[in-house]
Parts: C-alpha cells; structure tokens; sequence
C-alpha cells in the first residue's frame, strides 16, 4: 500500500509538473492574425532567398578565385615561353652573324687562292718563256 501511495504521489508531481510545463509554453505562445503570419511566411522565405543567394555568392567567389589561379599560372607559363622564345631568337641570330662573318672569311680566302693561283700562272708563263 505504501508502494502504490508513494507511485500515486509520484505520478502526481509528474503530472503538476507537466501541467506547469504546459502553462508556461501557453504563456509564452505568440497569437498571430493571418496577415502577421502570412508577413512573417513571407519574411521567413526572403531569409531563405537570401542565404541560397549569399551561398551561391560564395561559391561563384571560390569558383572565381581558382579561376584567377588559373589564369595566372598561364600567364606564368607564357611569360617564360616568351622569354625562352627571345632566347632562341637571340641565339638564333648570333648562329647567323658567325654564319655570315665565316662566308666573308671564306670569301676572302677563295679570293686569295685565285689571286696567287692567278700569280702562279703568270709566273709559270714568265719561267716557260724564259727557259723556253
């Protein structure tokens, strides 16, 4: 019996304290009319708009930002193909000023052996005129 009164006891703080519980959420409940709920709908869904948009923001930012990376790493890579290019082309025109100062040398040369070939023919004639 003691058992069954200290449960009925229990069960009787339990449900004082439900009912209290409950009071105070009525208490605290806000009453809406149709249009104060309808404007808070509204203002509820805005907010949403919003933070899709501000996220969607970001990602276009983040997105943005991998694309200036990748800009620039290209602009990288070209500024030292052209700087390479201009190296070549440098190198390229050094090959042809040695290239030309050798065709003048040979010249110069072919132009001497014809010139003592020429002196020897001379020679040759003098020394068959004179022993001849």
């Amino acid at each position: 019996m003691q058992r069954s009164h200290s449960n009925l006891l229990a069960l009787q703080d339990g449900a004082k304290q439900l009912a209290e519980s409950l009071r105070t959420l009525v208490n605290d409940a806000v009453y809406l009319d149709e249009d104060s709920f309808s404007t808070a709908s509204n203002v509820v869904q805005y907010q949403q708009r919003i933070q899709l948009q501000q996220r969607r923001m970001k990602e276009l930012e983040l997105e943005g930002l991998a694309l200036r990376a990748e800009v620039e790493a290209k602009d990288v890579g070209l500024r030292s193909a052209a700087v390479a290019a201009q190296a070549a082309q440098m190198r390229v025109a050094e090959l042809q000023q040695e290239l030309e100062n050798s065709a003048v040398t040979q010249q110069a040369h072919l132009e001497e052996i014809l010139m003592r070939n020429d002196e020897i023919a001379r020679l040759k004639a003098i020394i068959e005129g004179l022993g001849g």
